[in-house]
């Protein structure tokens, strides 16, 4: 992991894991994929539009910005799809994990 995104791999790690069975781990590595991208494009962006990169705060609260916005993207593709949507305590621990 970059320097620059240390911070969302400790948003990312805190709770220290999904735990549980493989298709909690799936998702929690699907999720972190989908943040750890958004997050390195958003920085790409900001150097190519040269402004400075953001402080560890800052980089924080985009990375649990970009953790809601993927859960939100899930509960949609399954809503569309007709599959069992998270309750948001599930979706709380798999931000979490």
């Amino acid at each position: 992991m970059t320097t620059e995104h240390q911070s969302l791999g400790y948003l990312l790690a805190a709770g220290g894991g999904a735990g549980g069975s493989g298709a909690d781990r799936d998702l929690v590595e699907g999720l972190r994929g989908e943040v750890l991208a958004a997050l390195t494009e958003r920085t790409r962006a900001r150097q190519a539009a040269g402004q400075a990169p953001l402080g560890t705060a800052d980089e924080q609260a985009l990375a649990r910005q970009l953790i809601a916005d993927a859960l939100e993207h899930r509960a949609r593709q399954a809503l569309g799809t007709g599959d069992t949507v998270m309750v948001e305590a599930d979706e709380d621990r798999l931000a979490r994990a």
